[in-house]
């Protein structure tokens, strides 16, 4: 196994060929940290309007299934109220006769 030492960093070649990946190739252990903290603002920027998107998603599905869930709710309470209304019916028109 390959071992790399970058600046006093010592790592496996492995742990240095997954790091290095594209994802990754952007954050180079070189560089200064005027770019890091330019790139991880960018990439909390990037994650910050996905979460936001996400959240607008799920937001509009929870409500989209609460208004089905309403719309259920008062088909079910409308026949649960005429069923109701006919059974009243029919008593009184037992006790009538």
């Amino acid at each position: 196994m390959k071992k790399v030492t970058v600046q006093g960093l010592y790592c496996s070649h492995l742990f240095w060929e997954e790091w290095s990946a594209p994802a990754w190739r952007s954050f180079s252990l070189l560089q200064s940290g005027t770019e890091t903290r330019r790139k991880i603002k960018e990439l909390t920027d990037d994650v910050k309007e996905k979460a936001t998107d996400y959240a607008g998603t799920a937001k509009g599905k929870v409500v989209s299934t609460v208004d089905k869930a309403k719309e259920l709710y008062e088909e079910k309470k409308s026949a649960i109220s005429a069923a109701v209304e006919a059974g009243k019916e029919a008593y009184e028109k037992e006790v009538a006769k």
